[in-house]
């Protein structure tokens, strides 16, 4: 029967918890390239409903759908009571949405809904969302390219559904809510890049599940709990933010390496990478023993000193390790004494699993 003993000594704080135009073209291969600066006045705009591709020429939107002169959507305010700003369905022509307002007031509502669309026609760029309650949703949809845009009070703000290497570059997104928003709702959705974006508000949720080889990378994540189950080959890496939280849970595997933040969870993920990680607190478990020794943990730091990952110590006085260690979690080891300490100055956590022989006084 598994044996787990915790022991807090003092008093170590928190709860551990478990459980412009850019052109396709020009944007590929021409460098930097700076849009226009947008007008002082955007262009009041009934709700864009395109069903395919001949639906476009009923706008009058700049350019023809090609590759090197994509449809333009772009300087227009739709502020609507209808579900959709912007509804998009079955096309294979390439598009813009560029500087944009775009709020959908509808109980139901979203800005901006993509669906079936062909792969690498879509980039979304330098808009302002706000105040649906869906602001970007894709949906079959691959390839496309969401960049510098501004969310604002959404409930979530960009979902993706089965649409793969999506790329979510530099978008600044405030959520307040409850129950918790989510800047990001990614399912079944594999090889995305989510990479320095700015996300602040109130206690909001970036969840992946069941995907695959999602990068999340060096995104400023303010009051933010990362949560990913189900899901492989995940890069998490130099993240960071003030009560930033990483839940990886339920059959994951991902790298976690260079974030700093609260607190760090991984449960029943083995073969996860967390190295040189400095969070407050750190959660790992596992189903089995086995499982404990394929996590690999290393030179990780919390709060004042270092987390410690040991696995098969026997015969050890833990007084040596408190001066250094603010968090140790031991698994499989023996003969674990710990005397003579007063107890009231010490702030360490200790966390013994698959233990024997275990002594304090």
């Amino acid at each position: 029967m598994k044996n787990i003993v915790k022991y807090m000594i003092g008093g170590f704080a928190g709860l551990l918890v478990t459980a412009s135009i850019i052109i396709p073209v020009l944007l590929l291969q021409n460098g930097n390239v700076t849009p226009p600066n947008p007008p002082e006045e955007l262009v009041e705009h009934d709700p864009i409903i395109i069903w395919n591709d001949i639906d476009f020429q009923d706008y009058e939107f700049k350019g023809t759908g090609s590759e090197n002169d994509p449809y333009l959507i772009d300087f227009l305010n739709i502020t609507t009571n209808q579900q959709y700003a912007i509804y998009i369905y079955g096309t294979t022509k390439y598009f813009i949405i560029q500087n944009c307002l775009l709020i959908s007031t509808h109980l139901d509502g979203y800005s901006i809904y993509l669906e079936n669309i062909a792969e690498n026609t879509v980039i979304i760029f330098n808009n302002t969302i706000s105040n649906s309650e869906y602001g970007i949703l894709e949906s079959n949809t691959d390839s496309s390219k969401i960049i510098e845009n501004s969310f604002n009070l959404c409930q979530a703000s960009i979902v993706l559904s089965y649409s793969d290497n999506t790329t979510i570059f530099k978008n600044n997104i405030y959520c307040e809510g409850n129950p918790y928003p989510y800047h990001f709702l990614i399912g079944h959705s594999q090889n995305s890049n989510i990479t320095e974006n700015h996300l602040s508000g109130t206690l909001s949720l970036v969840s992946v599940g069941y995907s695959s080889n999602i990068i999340i990378k060096r995104n400023q994540m303010d009051n933010c709990i990362l949560d990913i189950f189900n899901s492989e080959e995940c890069v998490i890496q130099n993240n960071y933010g003030n009560n930033f939280n990483v839940f990886l849970i339920l059959l994951s595997k991902a790298n976690i390496t260079y974030n700093e933040g609260n607190e760090c969870v991984v449960y029943r993920s083995p073969k996860t990478r967390i190295e040189n990680n400095s969070f407050l607190r750190y959660s790992i478990q596992a189903d089995s023993l086995e499982d404990y020794f394929n996590y690999i943990v290393t030179n990780n730091t919390c709060g004042d000193g270092l987390f410690g990952f040991f696995t098969n110590y026997n015969h050890l006085n833990l007084a040596d390790l408190l001066p250094i260690y603010s968090q140790i979690l031991f698994v499989n080891s023996t003969d674990i004494w710990l005397d003579n300490v007063d107890f009231s100055f010490q702030d360490s956590f200790i966390e013994l699993i698959y233990c024997s022989e275990i002594s304090f006084s």
